[in-house]
């Protein structure tokens, strides 16, 4: 088997033999191996298709550079992401709680990776997870459709999505492939004399251009005579044989002044057997390769043992076919125990001429290195290499001792990356802690249910919980006995012995007066296995019980444990009732109090050909039902247990328009929900527990809901006279039957948003560049939008406002709130506030909408949360004293782009900019110096600029005044007036900031002096 698969382009000059014209010899002290297996002395970097930067390093390398706030690089995130990202990945990440929008890219890489790398473990074939791209698609997208469904096919099971990129560029790739017939003697040399990988396009470029500009060598072979031993020793130490085909290609070197080292020979020899010609199949599996590992499909190594995954395998199969001989080579050279010199110990070993080395099999060096080989075996597989070598990590070289460790670190390296991306400390403590939370929550689901009864055990933690469970587990099965796990699935087939034992369940209930409902059924089963006495409050109880640990199981997402360890939080230790109501509170927040959920459940109803108008109407009323009641933890359900009214859907929707029209606002705080002393059986303590269940069961419904599982649920017995538990477990019972294609469709839609964001403008990743804004979907299609339409956030948002302001004068309302963000136009803390009084007036919005608007379409909330994310951006750049305010000029709402740039403590500058209907584009840059004022104002319209010159008196009077009042001396102004038709708002916004020098220390002088310049400019543009 051969395993060399030397990367020469990834090798010092100084490694190994080097021989240029003639023969020097081996230089003293060089390592025996070091000149065979070494592909990884330097590691390649992912670059996402970056010319100045391809084959250079990993993509942990690009993600750690990203920290530096590149805007290509970000850029270059994203297109990974959409190039990378299945929808099956996407559905995947939505259930580990990432929100595709609004999650950075980082992290939704990491996830990306963590779906394949358990697709991989798990072998699951994905040729039939495709996005189905009909022929129409396909010929639009490629213009050759036969080919595009080869791609797309090879793309599909390689769980790689079917991009309009990944198309297009492999169409190309493989097209430069199909004129390679066969390496030209001038090709190759161009290959070795640049060090260039097998990749389609260095081969393609050595064909078409390395080729046009070689000479045959003058030389012959017989020149060589003298130097025939030593040039033979390069062959043997490459593992090849001394014979004619070698012997030649080390001549061709030698004539073409080419180093000759094994390493080249070994390559050279491969170039020569390269397909002729290429085999369009494996052209199409490289492609995939590159793809996969983060590079572009012009980056398919067209030589097998050169891609990660083929580094990978091969370096696996070192490992696994090692044997005591191998080892002992290693050891009696001196040589570190690595793959890199076990493969050459293995080459060594086949050569008969090679004397074996001779050492005992209880050699204290040996026993130590073979036990070193087996701990790698047990750790190794080609997925956890492959793993590594995506991380930069040279698993060749590296010690096995160390390489052990990264192998059983590979999970770990998950966990690392997602508290990192998080902006959580990822101490060796926190990551222990996410992971053993992880293994905790998973394990849990398929312990017995009948945990929750043991009354000598702590389960009030998720901890304790686990140890009880881990050791009536173990006890179980070695009774072999069968058992209902704690994690609840829809119409489980108990199977006969545990259907036995409990065969008297629904008699126990109907005496009790109780429903046979499956949970009350459960709650019985684990009260009679734990011998524990059966009645209305112990059911009710154990119910209570259960669900709190239903909802644990849907509420900690590595999304949620994320943000918990990042606030300093145990998930292990904490209380099950606080623990859930800190992740949801968790889970809120990341949601913008639910917005994205319930724009998710707009757009299946929407594309639901099997629900009604009507039907539509009462989908969202019970979505928002549900809403209202976690909102308020459950107040409603609690005043009509109070009142011994039933807890009926029909009787929770009367009793939140009741609360609603009473005005009632209801607070949820620590004591909330707590048993007070109250008057009447319907306070009894079995009705406060069944007030928590039940709003734990409308809790997990709201989790559930989905459009086709409330019509298949409600679809014979209706939802009015439901109560949250029955409801709950008829979603249950359907959501077993929805299929993913729902999901799967919405998901795609999302998609289509990466998508968008991949063929953002530079200027877009820029300014999240420059103003250090996360690198989100969401943030960018704002950016975007911003950019495409300034005015648009400011013009919705108080379009809603003054829509909710019916009662009043509309246009005194708008000028009352737009003089009010005009007036803190005085000093950094003052924007501040006002910058997050917009934010908090956009939530308002997005929550009104949420709850009360009619008629209210996905489409609608997806506009709304671009409008207050766009919002939001400007809150982000308010730290870099970058603003955006509205403005009202000429009637009509403005965003003004405001940036207060400083230099020292007696200069600065400001730049605005803004764009109208009636005036078109207008910039300004007022400069600062001490008590003088200069600068200009442009416009992309002469006549705006003619029009803002007549008011230039006014504007310079007004700040030379004010600048008299607040600082000492005379004060000066003078501002030209500047027409450009080709004027660039966002290159000008984008300038290079001056760098502040000397103190950081703002000057109370130079904030006064440009904040004046600044609102001085805006009160005269408002008064145009």
């Amino acid at each position: 088997m051969r395993i060399e698969k030397s990367g020469i382009f990834d090798v010092t000059q100084n490694d190994g033999i080097e021989i240029r014209g003639k023969v020097e010899g081996t230089a003293a002290g060089t390592d025996v191996a070091s000149d065979f297996f070494v592909k990884d002395k330097k590691t390649t970097q992912v670059t996402y298709g970056n010319p100045a930067e391809e084959g250079k390093g990993t993509i942990a390398d690009v993600m750690a550079q990203a920290g530096a706030l590149d805007a290509t690089l970000i850029k270059n995130e994203m297109l990974f992401a959409g190039n990378s990202a299945t929808t099956k990945d996407c559905v995947g990440i939505g259930k580990d709680g990432f929100s595709l929008g609004g999650t950075d890219v980082e992290t939704i890489v990491t996830e990306t990776d963590k779906m394949k790398m358990q697709l991989a473990k798990a072998g699951v074939d994905v040729s039939c997870m495709g996005d189905g791209l009909s022929e129409e698609v396909l010929t639009e997208m490629t213009g050759n459709p036969a080919l595009a469904a080869q791609i797309a096919n090879s793309l599909t099971q390689a769980d790689l999505p079917v991009t309009e990129e990944n198309l297009t560029e492999s169409m190309e790739a493989v097209s430069q492939t199909e004129g390679i017939n066969g390496l030209s003697d001038g090709a190759m040399k161009y290959m070795l004399d640049n060090e260039l990988p097998p990749t389609i396009e260095n081969i393609y470029k050595a064909e078409y251009s390395g080729s046009a500009s070689y000479s045959a060598p003058a030389k012959a072979a017989d020149d060589y005579a003298a130097m025939q031993d030593q040039i033979e020793n390069v062959i043997k130490k490459a593992g090849l044989p001394v014979n004619e085909e070698t012997l030649g290609n080390a001549y061709f070197m030698l004539q073409n002044d080419i180093a000759l080292t094994p390493e080249n020979l070994t390559y050279l020899g491969e170039l020569k057997e390269m397909d002729a010609p290429l085999d369009q199949e494996k052209v199409l599996n490289a492609i995939t390769d590159a793809v996969a590992e983060g590079k572009r499909p012009k980056d398919a190594m067209l030589i097998s043992g050169y891609s990660l995954a083929d580094r990978a395998k091969d370096a696996l199969a070192v490992v696994d076919s090692a044997t005591d001989q191998d080892v002992k080579t290693v050891v009696g050279a001196g040589l570190e125990l690595n793959i890199q010199n076990l493969a050459w110990s293995e080459m060594q070993n086949a050569d008969e001429t090679v004397i074996p080395v001779d050492l005992s099999d209880t050699d204290i060096a040996f026993v130590t290195a073979k036990r070193k080989l087996e701990e790698t075996r047990l750790a190794m597989t080609a997925e956890a290499n492959y793993s590594l070598l995506k991380q930069g990590i040279s698993i060749d070289t590296v010690p096995l001792a160390e390489l052990v460790e990264e192998l059983i670190n590979v999970e770990n390296t998950y966990y690392k990356n997602l508290l990192e991306q998080g902006g959580a400390a990822a101490t060796a403590e926190n990551v222990k802690l996410f992971a053993d939370t992880t293994d905790v929550v998973t394990s849990l689901k398929t312990m017995p249910a009948y945990t929750l009864g043991i009354k000598s055990a702590d389960l009030s933690t998720l901890q304790g919980l686990h140890d009880a469970g881990s050791a009536l587990e173990q006890s179980l099965k070695r009774a072999n006995e069968s058992y209902e796990t704690l994690m609840t699935e829809p119409r489980r087939d108990l199977g006969d012995s545990i259907t036995k034992a409990f065969q008297n369940v629904d008699d126990i209930l109907e005496d009790l007066n109780l429903e046979t409902s499956e949970s009350n059924e459960r709650a019985v089963r684990i009260l009679a296995y734990n011998r524990l006495d059966i009645n209305e409050t112990s059911i009710a109880q154990m119910k209570e019980a259960d669900a709190q640990v239903q909802r644990a199981f849907a509420n900690l997402s590595p999304a949620v444990v994320r943000e918990m360890i990042k606030k300093g939080i145990n998930p292990l230790d904490m209380d099950i009732t606080e623990l859930n109501r800190t992740a949801e509170e968790i889970k809120n927040s990341l949601d913008d109090d639910g917005s994205e959920h319930f724009s998710e459940y707009l757009w299946k109803l929407e594309n639901n050909n099997e629900i009604s108008d009507e039907e539509r109407d009462a989908y969202i009323g019970i979505y928002r039902l549900l809403n209202q009641v976690e909102k308020t933890d459950g107040a409603v359900i609690g005043a009509l247990i109070e009142q011994g009214t039933e807890v009926t859907m029909r009787n929770l929707l009367t009793g939140v328009r009741s609360l609603k029209h009473q005005n009632m606002d209801v607070t949820v705080d620590d004591n909330f929900g707590a048993i007070s002393e109250l008057t009447g059986n319907n306070n009894s303590i079995t009705a406060q527990i069944e007030k928590a269940y039940q709003t734990d069961c409308a809790k997990m419904a709201k989790e559930l809901i989905s459009p086709e599982a409330v019509r298949l649920a409600v679809k014979e017995s209706g939802w009015e006279d439901l109560t949250p538990e029955q409801l709950l477990e008829q979603l249950r019972n359907a959501k077993a039957e929805v299929q993913d294609e729902e999901q799967e469709r919405y998901v795609r839609g999302q998609q289509a948003d990466i998508a968008a964001c991949m063929k953002a403008s530079d200027e877009v990743y820029q300014m999240l560049a420059d103003y250090d804004v996360p690198n989100t979907v969401y943030n960018v299609l704002a950016a975007q939008e911003y950019m495409e339409n300034r005015n648009g956030a400011f013009r919705k948002l108080f379009a809603s406002e003054t829509e909710r302001e019916a009662d009043t004068d509309i246009e005194a309302a708008k000028a009352e709130m737009l003089e009010k963000y005009g007036e803190a136009v005085k000093t950094p803390e003052e924007m501040k506030a006002a910058e997050e009084e917009l934010e908090k007036r956009a939530a308002s919005v997005m929550d009104t909408m949420l709850v009360d608007h009619a008629n209210v379409t996905s489409m609608q909330v997806k506009e709304m949360k671009l409008m207050r994310t766009q919002i939001e951006l400007g809150g982000m750049l308010a730290k870099n004293e970058t603003y955006a305010i509205p403005v009202l000029i000429q009637n009509e709402i403005t965003s003004v782009h405001l940036r207060v740039i400083r230099d020292d403590a007696k200069k600065g500058l400001v730049n605005i900019t803004f764009e109208t209907d009636h005036l078109g584009k207008v910039a300004a840059e007022l400069k600062a110096s001490g008590n003088t004022v200069s600068g200009y104002i442009a416009s992309d319209r002469k006549e705006t600029t003619e029009f803002l010159s007549e008011h230039a008196d006014a504007l310079q009077e007004a700040i030379k005044t004010e600048l008299s009042e607040n600082t000492e001396g005379a004060a000066a102004a003078e501002i030209s007036f500047v027409t450009s038709e080709s004027l660039d708002l966002t290159h000008f916004e984008q300038k290079e900031a001056v760098k502040q020098e000397g103190e950081k220390e703002l000057s109370k002088v130079q904030t006064t002096t440009l904040y004046t310049i600044a609102r001085k400019f805006l009160e005269t543009a408002k008064s145009l």
